[in-house]
């Protein structure tokens, strides 16, 4: 169950629309999800992520080179993990009527060196991406550890906050709206990735990632 849901959590996301929160994910839960991908790591399938959708899905090491595997809430972790985000979900429609229908996510690995370019999650006027969630699985990451989440304003020009992947934090921003990147690594980063979603028709294997 969602535990609490911090004071300024919907006036940050209405103003600036971005947070970054310690208080979703209980510590314990972000442990188990850290273990499930250290061991999914030495079973070598996760997948190079890629950008676009439909025709225009591409794997270019050049924008993105983080490495990826969907969670299908076959295990513990990754049950409770996603039974906490719908949780989630019903508590911002009550509070921002946004309308979310489902959630998604996946684990994601950047090793040393590996960044994602400057990008927004969903396309403008195609959006069913609503909300993009990142939850960190970093203990005892440090600032020149590399990899910070670089949000910028809403033109994708100025820099206007870093944010360091540091363990059980959650960043959570605007699909459509909050251009953002993640700086090159200098140690293996690990993440959970995710989007609520609006019911749109679109096929979500389409979208972009």
């Amino acid at each position: 169950m969602l535990s609490s849901i911090p004071s300024d959590f919907y006036k940050a996301l209405t103003d600036a629309g971005y947070c970054s929160t310690n208080a979703l994910v209980p510590e314990p839960l972000c442990k188990d999800l850290l273990e499930e991908l250290l061991l999914i790591e030495t079973k070598d399938v996760l997948s190079p992520a890629g950008t676009g959708r439909g025709a225009d899905y591409t794997i270019d090491p050049t924008v993105r080179r983080d490495k990826i595997l969907w969670l299908n809430g076959g295990t513990k972790a990754q049950h409770q993990f996603l039974k906490l985000m719908q949780d989630l979900r019903l508590q911002i429609n009550r509070n921002l009527f946004l309308g979310l229908s489902s959630y998604e996510a996946h684990f994601a690995h950047y090793g040393p060196g590996d960044f994602y370019k400057l990008h927004r999650d969903s396309f403008v006027g195609a959006a069913n991406r609503v909300l993009s969630t990142v939850l960190y699985l970093n203990p005892e990451w440090q600032r020149g550890d590399g990899g910070v989440l670089r949000i910028y304003d809403r033109d994708g020009k100025q820099i206007i906050e870093e944010l360091e992947p540091k363990f059980a934090t959650m960043v959570i921003f605007l699909s459509e709206e909050i251009w953002h990147e993640v700086s090159p690594a200098k140690k293996p980063r690990r993440s959970v990735a995710g989007w609520f979603r609006i019911n749109t028709g679109l096929d979500p294997l389409l979208a972009p990632v």
